[in-house]
This record gives C-alpha cells, structure tokens and sequence, in this order.
C-alpha cells in the first residue's frame, strides 16, 4: 500500500539549496562536467509548489519508474527509489542523480528555473519524484560552455554567483528582504513598546513610593 510521507515539509529549502550548490559548482568550473570548464547561461532554480503538487500525485502511485505516471512532453521528471532503512539526506538524493549522466543532464539544465518534488512509502521502500520546468531533450548540450555568467540576461545570482538571476529569484529576493524588513520593524517597535511600559511602570512605582513616604 502506498502511504503518503509528511516529511516533504523540509525539502523546499533544502533540495533547492542542494540542487543550487551542484548547479553553481559545475557553472564555475569547480566540477566539470562532461570536459567543460564553466558555464554562462545557467539560471538559478528555485522551489515550485505547483510543480510539488504534480510531482507528489504522480509519487502516491508509488511508481516503479517516472513513466509510471505518464508521458512528460513538456516536463523534466527525476525519480528515485530506496529502501527504508537506508537513511539518505536531501543532498545525497541529489548527489546520487548528479552521478548518474540522464540524470546529471537535467539536473543542469540551463534554462530551468523552477522545480517540485513529492514523497511517497509503502511497506519496503520510499519514493521521491521531483518535476522541473525545462526537460532535458538530448538535442543540444545542458548549458552554453563559456565565461561564467556571460549570457545571463538579468545578471548574476547574489547567492550563487555562477547562476543567472531569474525573474522568479528576484521576485523572491524582493519579498524576503520585504518580510525582513518588517519582521525589523516590528521587533523594534516591540522593543520600544516594552522599554516604554517599562519606563511607566518605574514612574509609577516612584509616584507610589512618594505616596508611601507622605503616608509614612
């Protein structure tokens, strides 16, 4: 029976941060990769919800290969399967389909920029399916070997200098620094209030020990 696995909370950051290293370390030519020394079109791949969600209702069929669920003309698909007690961290998921060449391929794929995956167990063995927005076809190279970061349209990432800013990572620079900014606010506006309500109660407790004194 196929069960569905809760723990997909903590990929969202993990898997994209994994996926971005591998990404960014083969677009700086720290890794080559197939004898290239650098890339300079690679975008920087962020998490996708709506492709979790697809890839999670392909997963709960608890497949034995990503065809399983259909034909993927216009999507990339990774799938990956374990036994239960063989423990594997987000990394070594990625690290694995970064060994194996298909694999590799696409998840090196320049152009893409977003991405989802989804868990899934039954009684032996875990499953992970993971979706992306660009499919690696085998018609042309992965990415454009050159300067890196040379064909980015938008620049570079700040995060991972070797991948293209994408319009989707700006956006979500933008809301970050956003809800840090007045997360910042509020925290100095609590602050404030408490040093506030602590003055007041510090005149307070001098007014009553005046009263006391004239009492006394």
């Amino acid at each position: 029976m196929c069960i569905i696995k809760e723990s997909i909370q903590g990929w969202p950051i993990s898997s994209a941060h994994s996926l971005n290293q591998i990404r960014n370390q083969v677009a700086t030519g720290q890794i080559s990769f197939e004898g290239s020394q650098s890339a300079s079109n690679m975008n920087v791949i962020h998490w996708s919800n709506g492709y979790a969600k697809m890839a999670q209702t392909c997963v709960e069929k608890c497949p034995l290969k990503a065809s399983t669920c259909g034909q993927f003309q216009n999507y990339g698909v990774l799938f990956f399967k374990r036994h239960l007690n063989q423990q594997m961290r987000t990394n070594q998921v990625m690290e694995k389909w970064f060994k194996e060449p298909e694999n590799a391929k696409q998840l090196l794929t320049a152009r893409s920029s977003a991405f989802g995956c989804g868990k899934a167990e039954d009684n032996a063995s875990e499953y992970i399916v993971c979706y992306f927005d660009e499919k690696y076809t085998g018609a042309k190279q992965a990415f454009l070997a050159g300067p890196v970061g040379a064909s980015c349209k938008l620049g570079r990432s700040k995060m991972y200098s070797g991948l293209c800013a994408t319009a989707s990572s700006q956006t979500l620079i933008h809301q970050s620094t956003h809800i840090k900014n007045k997360k910042q606010k509020k925290q100095k506006k609590q602050k404030a209030h408490k040093k506030n309500k602590k003055s007041n109660e510090n005149e307070v407790a001098f007014i009553a020990m005046t009263d006391f004194k004239e009492f006394v």
